[in-house]
Order: C-alpha cells, then sequence, then structure tokens
C-alpha cells in the first residue's frame, strides 16, 4: 500500500533535489575549475527523453513551444515550490527562464549564490529541448 505524502514531505524532499543539483554544479566546478553549465547541455537532452518517457499528456511535441512551457510552469506552480515563472526567448537558441518567488530561495539560493542553474530552469529548457525534437534521437 502506498503512503500518501504530505505537503511537508514533498516540500522537503523537492528542497533536497534542488540543493543536490546545486551542490552537483558547485562540486563539478570545484573539479573541473569552470564551466559547471557545460556539463548541462549534456545532461539536458537525457532530461527531454525522460520527459517523452514519462508519458506526461500535458507535454506535447503537437503543441507550441508556448504551450509546453506554459504547462510546465503550471505543473511547478500547482506545486507550490514558485508564484510565477516567464520564459524570455533571447533570440536563436537563447532564452533566459525567469523563476518568479521560488519557495527555496529562502534556504538553498543563498547557499550556491554564484553562476549555479536553478532546476527549475534546467527543467525548462528540457521542455525547450523536447518540443525541438533532436535529429539524433
Amino acid at each position: 500500500m502506498k503512503k500518501e505524502l504530505k505537503s511537508e514531505e514533498l516540500y522537503s524532499t523537492a528542497l533536497l533535489l534542488h540543493v543536490t543539483i546545486f551542490a552537483y554544479q558547485k562540486s563539478y566546478e570545484n573539479i573541473v575549475g569552470s564551466g559547471s553549465r557545460a556539463i548541462l547541455t549534456h545532461a539536458i537532452p537525457y532530461l527531454a527523453e525522460m520527459l517523452k518517457h514519462l508519458g506526461l499528456p500535458e507535454l506535447s511535441r503537437s503543441k507550441s513551444l508556448d504551450e509546453n512551457i506554459s504547462t510546465y510552469i503550471s505543473l511547478v506552480k500547482e506545486s507550490g515550490y514558485i508564484c510565477d515563472a516567464q520564459l524570455h526567448n533571447k533570440g536563436k537558441n537563447s532564452h533566459i527562464f525567469e523563476v518568479k518567488e521560488c519557495g527555496f530561495a529562502s534556504s538553498g539560493h543563498k547557499i550556491f549564490k554564484d553562476r549555479h542553474i536553478c532546476p527549475f530552469a534546467i527543467l525548462a529548457a528540457s521542455v525547450i529541448f523536447y518540443q525541438q525534437e533532436p535529429k539524433y534521437q
């Protein structure tokens, strides 16, 4: 029988996963010297592949990028972890994912201040990648 998770348990689990991603980026940077973002370009295609295999009916390649990002933002907002978010297109293959009022900012973000990418933005990038249907799948 599955145990139903309480809101506090979900928040704690999400917070741990959130800071784990930040810690991974910081560790990579310490080992390599810089470029923690470089590893993400290799991770995002795998995340997109996982999205495809999860079969989330909310995400679909038949929808526009705006529709899929709106769906993703709605899913994260429903969780209560963020107040809102927006994707800003800055040109070909360049986007800024702006998270508003992240519930983890007061704890996880203070520890890892510099040049690390928020896990919500990493997942947004995987939605973008998923939408673009890579040639090498």
